[in-house]
């Protein structure tokens, strides 16, 4: 609207052009008479608008009132979100406050994810002022808001063992044994390997209600499937799993491009996104990883803040988090994913895709599952499907795969011998330098091997140093660490694989007693 002459009143929303803006090539510049920059400003401001603008702050009486909140439960705990985000506190602090309040305080507590959205609603609003700057303040304020909960968070902070046993806490699954309800999961594999086809698969039978993968039960959900490429391939996937199992409508929905996961603009997109069709997902998959994150994936800082957006989604929406992540180059990181160690550091469920070889199937291999046994290995084919009525330009039937369970391949024992005598050589030459040991496993360290190798087994130093190359096929260091028997530790390896860990160990006892 206008006020005075040249003098307009904008809302919020709404924009004026200035210099040095460019416009159609004319460039827009100060009047020379009113430069702000050279401390002239445009036009006066009257004192009474001023004095309109100054901001008012009604006076509040402190209470001391620390009864327990009956009623309007939600209004309460608004309110002292409120006072805390005008003292500048933020929504992870206003989120850890309120929870106490709501424990402590509340007859009858609130479900988390309501307190999760009163301290996100709160945190829109901006502060009043930051009162933690001032550790007088920030003292007083902290004393306030805790008055009256530290006596009752002390008693139920610890809690004895034998009742803390008494409630059973059994493992909640989406796909049994597999993929945990309300955990962190990683599926990686290297690039052509199978890895969307397989968590497509579990994805589309937990929202079509399917029944059973592997003779393990799935539990029917929605599922979100953030897709940052490929979306023409998953499209025909998707068609194709449908026509195969004759499945109904999906409780599915993919997202259209990739973004930074990892920061607030990203993050919000997701979870706006999520929230505005009016769901609940059991399911968030993030495929692939490196589209999702601002970043580099071998930055542990970087790999925090990915991972700090995983946890929020999880809290947010109580769901499980799928990341489809690539391993490395080298023969020796197929087993593992690219990048930070922080990534398996905080995974719940590590699973591994390895693909077809030699006519072989492709394994499906769990290599961590942090509360439960490791399931046992699965094998898979990848089978055509012609989609019916999909036609390309010339007339041709359209075909995608589809992932097809099969029984593990018979070994005819070659292998397995060849395995056993590289198990056999790396135990000898542990046992005869030294037996040590790094956090209770065997350890063998590179340089050890080789001396071993060339003064018991009278190898020249090129072909013991061939035998510890890791990505020597057939040799034994890199048979060991295929065949999961052996990983990479400081300057050697250690026995990962719990059978001959404590073979080598008890024989190591047995010849020091």
């Amino acid at each position: 609207c206008k006020l005075l002459d040249g003098v307009d009143l904008l809302a919020d929303g709404r924009y004026f052009v200035a210099y040095p803006s460019e416009i159609e090539g004319r460039k827009y510049q100060w009047e020379a008479s009113s430069d702000p920059f050279d401390g002239v400003g445009p036009v006066s401001i009257p004192p009474e608008w001023l004095a309109s603008m100054l901001p008012t702050r009604k006076e509040r009486t402190a209470s001391n009132d620390s009864s327990i909140i009956k009623g309007n439960r939600n209004s309460g705990l608004t309110s002292l979100a409120g006072a805390m985000r005008s003292y500048g506190m933020s929504e992870a602090e206003i989120l850890a406050a309120l929870s106490v309040a709501n424990e402590t305080r509340c007859e009858i507590p609130l479900p988390s994810s309501e307190i999760r959205q009163i301290a996100h609603s709160v945190s829109r609003y901006e502060p009043n002022s930051d009162v933690a700057s001032s550790v007088a303040l920030g003292a007083e304020a902290a004393e306030s808001l805790l008055e009256n909960s530290t006596e009752k968070l002390s008693k139920d902070w610890l809690v004895a063992a034998d009742d803390y046993c008494l409630q059973p806490a059994p493992i909640k699954w989406l796909v049994k044994r597999w993929i945990q309800d309300q955990a962190l999961v990683m599926v990686h594999g290297p690039s052509g390997g199978g890895k969307t086809f397989v968590v497509l698969d579990w994805c589309l039978r937990i929202a079509s209600s399917t029944p059973e993968w592997a003779a393990q039960k799935v539990k029917s959900g929605k599922v979100i499937y953030l897709a940052g490429e490929g979306h023409h391939g998953l499209r025909s996937r998707i068609a194709a799993w449908k026509h195969y199992h004759n499945s109904g409508p999906l409780q599915m929905w993919l997202s259209k491009a990739g973004c930074d996961l990892n920061t607030l603009e990203g993050y919000r997109k997701v979870a706006d996104s999520i929230k505005s069709i009016e769901i609940i997902p059991s399911v968030i998959v993030i495929d692939t990883l490196h589209r999702f994150l601002l970043g580099d994936e071998n930055s542990a800082q970087d790999a925090k803040t990915m991972l700090d957006a995983c946890a929020n989604l999880m809290r947010e929406f109580d769901c499980t988090v799928i990341l489809v992540h690539h391993t490395g180059v080298s023969d020796e990181a197929q087993h593992r994913a690219r990048g930070s160690s922080a990534w398996k550091g905080a995974l719940d469920i590590e699973i591994s895709i390895v693909p077809a070889k030699d006519k072989a199937p492709m394994q499906i291999v769990q290599r961590k599952s942090k509360d439960a046994e490791l399931a046992e290995d699965v094998h898979a084919i990848l089978q055509k499907v012609e989609i019916p009525g999909w036609l390309d330009e010339d007339g041709q039937p359209i075909t995608s795969a589809i992932v097809n369970l099969v029984e593990a391949p018979v070994n005819d024992g070659k292998k397995d011998n060849k395995l056993s005598k590289h198990r056999k050589l790396f135990e000898n030459a542990w046992a005869a330098t030294g037996a040590e040991e790094r956090g209770g496993k065997p350890y063998m360290s590179r340089s050890g091997f080789i001396e071993y190798l060339i003064n018991n087994m009278e190898l020249t130093e090129s072909s013991a140093a061939m035998y510890v190359r890791p990505a020597a096929k057939g040799k034994p260091i890199s048979e060991l660490l295929l065949g999961q028997i052996i990983a990479h530790c400081e300057h050697g390896w250690i026995v990962v694989d719990a059978v001959q860990a404590d073979a080598m160990l008890l024989l190591a006892t047995r010849k020091g007693a």
